[in-house]
């Protein structure tokens, strides 16, 4: 827990930093971060304020039921 913490907290100075996930593509405005076992899943609004929607472990198969599509 320590360590996911820790890795989304560098999302305060580094919004951006996480990639799109494969599954979701890059037209959606999610995002995600890694950290073994688990996959952080969040999104940004305009003003690149950060948002976590989901977290899960890695292994899993991505619920597209939890993303939405995000209205620009």
């Amino acid at each position: 827990m320590q360590r996911i913490f820790k890795h989304v907290e560098q999302l305060a100075s580094h919004p951006e930093s996480g990639r799109y996930p494969p599954e979701l593509g890059r037209q959606m405005r999610y995002r995600e971060l890694i950290e073994p076992p688990c996959r952080i899943f969040y999104r940004l609004d305009a003003s690149l304020n950060v948002f976590i929607v989901h977290i899960m472990r890695g292994e899993r198969i991505l619920p597209s039921s939890k993303f939405p599509p995000v209205s620009s």
